[in-house]
């Protein structure tokens, strides 16, 4: 413990403020890869996210009344932060459009925007404003929309993947910013190397690859967001393939230093079903390669062993499947939620110790030593220590993990 303390000290020996806003932890929940996708199956997801510290999350969803019960329930259940924005990476389209709007309306929005020039490349006519309806038609039915948090488009997701944009990609991009400003919607979307800093402008939540914290470009993109105003947030994508320590560091540590907004994980479904996955996909392998071997035609005896491997693996693999379709049906806390509590915890804990360490560094009085009430003291009990110090429990000063 004194040595933890010593090295903060050291390093809060310029004096900065901590920020009053809450930190979100959360993920990208993928609805259609979760089975029958009902409010009964939602809420023991939400459930489960909460125990793992999580108090947002990025939605996927397909229509006005599945956001409506998604946010619904995530409040009833106390899992959301409401003061944190939610994302929205919509499956909406003609049909349901013209459901909340519509055919008539539907119509002259299309026709309008033809007139306009067109929809954006790459999105499906009155894409834009047709969202804009789906989340007003949500609000409309919600049992606590007078306590849902802000709503935010989500633009393209990573613009380049990976290579260079062009002028005219980032001319589109700014193009989508725009209407959405027009809309009244705040614009977010996920961004990667090398288009991370070319982009802040272009949004108004850029949220960063942050790849294990690896790439030394997030500092000049968070520089870039607080001198225009932006929001940075952060995700990962490897904490899926990554040990659980490694989780934990990340969540916690990593967070605690760089400071995003909100961090986020993909996704929620990998974080039940990874190690399913990563089992299923190498008997796949092994089954695929034996097939192989098979269709060489060996001799009868490797024939049958051949077979008789296949079959035992794909016994296996049956048990997985359902194992698998088990934990999204009824979902818990394994190793990798269990990692992610735990870094959610590490990051309040050195948040309250870096808030506690500021608010005792900021009590210090130079000139107020109560140096004659300590010797007055020192003198009624009978002292005859000269250089006694008070007593300074660090354990009653700072907070404490509850451990």
């Amino acid at each position: 413990m004194k040595s933890f303390l010593l090295i903060l000290l050291v390093a809060l020996t310029s004096s900065t403020a901590i920020s009053a806003e809450p930190t979100g932890f959360g993920c990208y929940v993928l609805d259609y890869k979760m089975g029958d996708f009902t409010p009964e199956l939602w809420t023991k997801h939400v459930r489960v996210m909460k125990a793992a510290g999580m108090n947002t999350f990025v939605a996927s969803y397909a229509g006005h009344q599945r956001l409506a019960y998604m946010i619904d329930i995530a409040i009833e259940e106390g899992m959301l932060e409401t003061s944190i924005p939610i994302v929205l990476m919509p499956r909406n389209g003609e049909s349901r459009f013209r459901a909340v709007m519509g055919d008539a309306q539907y119509e002259q929005h299309v026709a309008e925007e033809a007139a306009a020039g067109g929809p954006l490349p790459g999105f499906a006519p009155i894409q834009l404003l047709g969202e804009q309806h789906v989340r007003r038609k949500a609000r409309q039915i919600a049992k606590y929309a007078d306590r849902w948090p802000e709503l935010i488009a989500y633009g393209n997701d990573e613009p380049g993947h990976g290579k260079p944009l062009t002028e005219e990609q980032l001319a589109n991009l700014k193009e989508m910013y725009d209407r959405y400003q027009k809309l009244d919607y705040r614009l977010a979307s996920s961004v990667m190397h090398p288009n991370m800093f070319n982009l802040v402008p272009h949004l108004d939540i850029v949220i960063t690859n942050c790849i294990l914290g690896a790439n030394p470009g997030i500092k000049q993109v968070k520089d870039e967001c607080e001198r225009l105003g932006k929001e940075f947030w952060a995700y990962e994508i490897n904490n899926r393939r990554g040990t659980t320590k490694m989780i934990r560091w990340h969540v916690g540590y990593w967070t605690w230093q760089t400071g995003p907004r909100v961090h986020l994980s993909w996704s929620w479904i990998d974080y039940l079903t990874s190690d399913f996955d990563t089992q299923m996909g190498e008997i796949k392998d092994r089954i695929a390669s034996r097939n192989e071997l098979i269709a060489l035609g060996p001799e009868q005896d490797r024939m049958a062993q051949l077979q008789s491997e296949i079959n035992g693996m794909t016994s296996k693999l049956k048990k997985l499947e359902a194992q698998r379709a088990e934990m999204l049906a009824e979902p818990r806390m394994n190793p990798r939620l269990i990692a992610h509590a735990e870094g959610v915890k590490d990051f309040h804990y050195l948040q309250d110790t870096e808030e506690r360490l500021q608010q005792m560094r900021a009590g210090w009085d130079w000139e107020g030593w109560p140096w004659d009430e300590w010797v007055r003291g020192r003198d009624e009990r009978g002292s005859g220590e000269r250089y006694a110090v008070p007593d300074l429990d660090f354990d009653d000063l700072l907070p404490s993990r509850g451990r």
